[in-house]
């Protein structure tokens, strides 16, 4: 029978089947690797239609006539339009609705955008600054996750930043990255009197920060974007720290675990010369309204809450199997590299990429950091004790 007859005969719309080797075997094909496995999944496109939940395949359609094929380098530079056109509609989305400050002006921080995009979970950045709970808590190697967030950050600021360019280039946006800085202003002006930060440590070793005035106790936040001034002495700070832990970057100071030490000695001296308590790095948007509407058709796609909702489906399981995707390049990279070495490497990225685990858990982080759907683990993240477990370089 061919693929077309198979598929008609085994498959039907809700069908859930279990992962991509099961797939393999009730379509009767083989099971490939790298490149082939994405051709091969790029031609089951063609005769029916699913969506992913975790590693499992739920059909949604099939096609009564097959999609004729497509040259492959065509297939995928149309995927990668479509993959931007997608987020460059919700960023549209974004700014008729106002964003923080009203309209003509979004000023957000990156990780809100991915959230409000639902290209991350609420999951992501929490989990982020506590890598070395969530190795024990996942059961994951510390450096497959550092990887797993190096390259997935990397990929999705690069889509955001893609999509924000194509929305300049059409005269609908400016764009620029900025630092955000909160102020703490005491509500009582009492000169020469300073702001004090009270650190309490909670039974799961997480840090509860206040602020308080002595004349008042009554303190308030201030965002707004940072001056010249305020950003340069944010980075000569940050680096004299980094100088301090003997660290290069704060890629470093994170698969560490120790970030919050970081940004606390950074924080501490920026609220002590500047009564700056924190800060982070932001995206301003600003745009014209008129030409944003314009740019959208207000009858049928000033996104209703029906189709916000599947678009921000779409573009999520869209992260996810690009996740995946990458995952696999880089696994048969790595297992190409290994056959060429006589002995035993010691590349650890060559060691953990070639395990057969590799795919499961870059799976595994995306179920539980990227899904929309996933279940909160924040807080059994949290309570994880890690018994003074250090990671080293």
């Amino acid at each position: 029978m061919s693929i077309e007859e198979i598929i008609k005969i085994k498959l039907s719309i809700g069908m859930a089947i279990k992962n991509y080797r099961e797939m393999c075997f009730i379509l009767e094909e083989k099971e490939k690797k790298g490149k082939s496995r994405l051709l091969q999944i790029a031609n089951w496109e063609r005769y029916f239609k699913w969506h992913k939940d975790g590693q499992k395949f739920i059909i949604d359609e099939v096609f009564e006539m097959p999609i004729e094929k497509i040259d492959n380098r065509g297939k995928t530079e149309n995927n990668k339009a479509k993959y931007l056109t997608n987020i460059e509609s919700l960023i549209l989305n974004l700014l008729v609705q106002g964003g923080s400050l009203g309209y003509g002006k979004v000023f957000l921080s990156k990780n809100k955008i991915l959230r409000e995009l639902k290209m991350i979970n609420n999951n992501y950045a929490f989990c982020k600054l506590r890598l070395p709970k969530l190795s024990e808590f996942m059961n994951i190697d510390n450096e497959v996750i550092k990887e797993w967030y190096d390259s997935t950050s990397r990929m999705l600021e690069s889509n955001l930043d893609s999509a924000l360019k194509n929305l300049e280039s059409q005269s609908l946006i400016f764009w620029s990255k900025e630092i955000t800085i909160a102020k703490a202003i005491p509500l009582a002006e009492i000169n020469k009197n300073k702001i004090s930060k009270t650190k309490v440590i909670d039974q799961y070793d997480e840090e509860i920060i206040n602020y308080d005035y002595y004349a008042t106790n009554e303190v308030v936040l201030q965002y707004r974007e940072g001056t010249d001034d305020e950003k340069r002495f944010i980075l000569y700070t940050e680096k004299e720290i980094l100088k301090e832990m003997g660290l290069d970057n704060k890629s470093q100071v994170i698969a560490c675990g120790l970030w919050q030490d970081f940004i606390e000695r950074v924080n501490n001296i920026l609220l002590d010369k500047l009564n700056i308590a924190f800060y982070y790095k932001s995206y301003k948007i600003l745009f014209n309204l008129e030409h944003v509407l314009e740019n959208i058709d207000i009858n049928d796609f000033k996104l209703t809450d029906f189709i916000e909702t599947f678009e921000k489906k779409k573009l999520n399981e869209g992260i996810i199997n690009r996740i995946e995707n990458n995952a696999i390049n880089r696994q048969e990279r790595a297992k190409k590299k290994k056959e060429k070495i006589i002995g035993k490497t010691r590349d650890e990225k060559i060691i953990f990429r070639s395990d057969n685990n590799y795919i499961n858990n870059t799976n595994k982080l995306s179920d539980n950091l990227i899904n929309s759907n996933a279940k909160d683990i924040r807080n059994n993240v949290k309570k994880i004790k890690l018994n003074n477990k250090s990671v080293t370089f």
